[in-house]
């Protein structure tokens, strides 16, 4: 234990010596949001979820009865990352239970990156579509003031 002190210290040492203060870096960092959706015979709740922040992760609840459910979600060109064993993304780009999740079962997924993430669900003979709408936190998005005087300077 008298090490790991030690190499801490001499880490925060060397970041100040970048102009960086350790207790700034810790206090900026955000831990990933999770969120539940629950999915039954009556639909998806909610229909709608906003996520902030990038790396986040949805677990998807099967809270039926007795029905089984099915699940997908185009994921296009994104970066995937972070699922449940139950997921595959297949060739076609689209994220996709593997086999029917039970009731009182889930399958999570990350969202790496910002954006509008559509799904569909299936529960019994009944299917829904809800939406994941992922917002980067203010500290992920680019600095316009940035933008501005790289821009001016070309």
């Amino acid at each position: 234990m008298k090490n790991r002190a030690a190499l801490f210290r001499s880490l925060a040492a060397v970041l100040l010596l970048f102009g960086i203060n350790i207790q700034t870096v810790q206090a900026d960092v955000k831990a990933p949001k999770k969120e539940i959706i629950k999915i039954s015979e009556q639909g998806v709740k909610p229909a709608v979820l906003n996520l902030e922040g990038a790396d986040g992760s949805v677990f998807f609840y099967n809270t039926s009865g007795d029905q089984f459910m099915s699940f997908s979600i185009p994921w296009g060109d994104r970066r995937a990352h972070c699922a449940t064993l139950n997921l595959k993304l297949d060739e076609d780009k689209v994220l996709r239970s593997a086999k029917a999740i039970r009731p009182g079962d889930f399958v999570l997924t990350c969202f790496p990156e910002p954006g509008r993430y559509e799904y569909q669900a299936q529960v019994g003979q009944n299917k829904f579509k809800g939406t994941i709408i992922v917002k980067a936190y203010e500290s992920e998005k680019p600095n316009k003031r940035n933008e501005k005087s790289s821009k001016g300077n070309s």
